[in-house]
């Protein structure tokens, strides 16, 4: 009788490893099939075997800029390149699975400087000489041609029309974006940033000690940028007021004025932030000429 539990035991753990192995598989397998069909493109075929990396190994392809990927929320990456058959020129694509849209946005947005088109099937893409960026889904995608011919541009075009293809559109609740979107009419440039390092990328801010927040945006308007902050809880949203004060003054010879639920921060009667609530988040808004260039 022991002897038969014994078998039906290993058997089980068999079993269990099998499907799990299984299922990893077919994990892997279906971010490889976001990648071209070679079936469907005669003019061009694969230089050397696909890549794929996991947060433990993304150092590799990207070497200096993992990090931000790794903070905004990177699951796994794809890098494959193709050749023409008559002229050698090189495609090169990247494929980045992040853990969400908002994650794929925000890389999306710096990779674009921000230049936020409209969505089209759910995706937003921009298209430059020898690259083109694509964010749909909780992908962002960078397909690279070696060369900006026509034929290039073309078969970069139909690739890019072949993966998205594969991707489902539907995506979580950009919940911030649009509590906060009508902060300024048409705005020029809008970020996502989660961390210290993304923000950094976007913005510097010369007076400013790191803000205890969950998520932010930057909108650059016409004459202001303003950055929504996203505090983590409700008692969080009142010390980020107090904690933003402190820091954007710390040694400053500032008047402050407040006036609820807005303060604004002088200096010689000249503005240099506006601090306010709005719809549960808080807004700081900074004048273009107080930016300091990276």
């Amino acid at each position: 009788m022991m002897k038969k539990y014994r078998c039906i035991w290993v058997l089980s753990v068999i079993f269990i490893l099998l499907f799990s192995l299984s299922a990893i598989s077919l994990a892997d397998e279906s971010t490889l099939k976001l990648l071209p069909d070679l079936d469907n493109f005669e003019h061009i075929i694969a230089d050397g075997a696909a890549e794929e990396f996991d947060s433990e190994t993304l150092y590799e392809m990207i070497n200096g800029g993992a990090e931000l990927f790794l903070e905004y929320g990177f699951e796994k990456a794809i890098l494959q390149s193709y050749k023409n058959k008559q002229s050698g020129d090189v495609i090169t694509i990247e494929i980045y699975k992040m853990k969400n849209y908002r994650a794929a946005f925000g890389i999306y947005a710096l990779q674009t400087n921000g230049k936020i088109t409209p969505e089209i099937d759910n995706s937003h893409s921009m298209t430059g000489s020898y690259t083109t960026y694509i964010r749909k889904g909780n992908y962002f995608i960078s397909i690279s041609i070696s060369r900006a011919d026509k034929k290039m541009m073309d078969i970069r075009a139909e690739i890019g029309r072949s993966i998205t293809s594969k991707i489902s559109g539907k995506t979580d609740k950009f919940d911030l974006l649009e509590r906060t979107k009508d902060i300024c009419d048409k705005p020029e440039k809008i970020f996502y940033f989660n961390g210290e390092i993304a923000l950094s990328n976007i913005l510097s801010l010369n007076d400013s000690r790191p803000f205890d927040y969950r998520e932010g945006i930057y909108y650059g308007c016409n004459n202001s940028v303003f950055l929504v902050f996203a505090p983590r809880n409700e008692i969080g949203r009142k010390k980020m007021i107090e904690e933003t004060i402190n820091n954007l003054t710390a040694g400053k010879k500032y008047e402050i004025e407040q006036s609820k639920p807005s303060w604004v921060i002088r200096s010689n009667k000249q503005v240099i932030y506006k601090i306010s609530l709005m719809n549960g988040v808080v807004v700081l808004e900074i004048p273009l000429k107080n930016i300091n260039p990276d």
